[in-house]
């Protein structure tokens, strides 16, 4: 059986675990919301490439129209 009470374990440890914790939930929250902006600039960039591919196709079927 253990003769050390809990009181006698160094409370240090637990603040530095929390401490760490802490840190570790910052840097994954900042992480995420990189993520998030990173995906947002994919999103946007496929609109762009999908608006333009659509702008060429209108164009074409214009451009048909007028030669019949």
């Amino acid at each position: 059986m253990n003769s050390q009470s809990p009181d006698a374990q160094p409370k240090v440890q637990y603040a530095s675990v929390v401490e760490g914790l802490h840190a570790l939930r910052d840097k994954l929250m900042e992480m995420s919301l990189l993520l998030r902006d990173y995906q947002f600039e994919i999103d946007a960039a496929a609109c762009k490439a999908a608006v333009a591919e659509s702008d060429q196709l209108f164009d074409r079927v214009k451009a048909r129209g007028r030669d019949n």
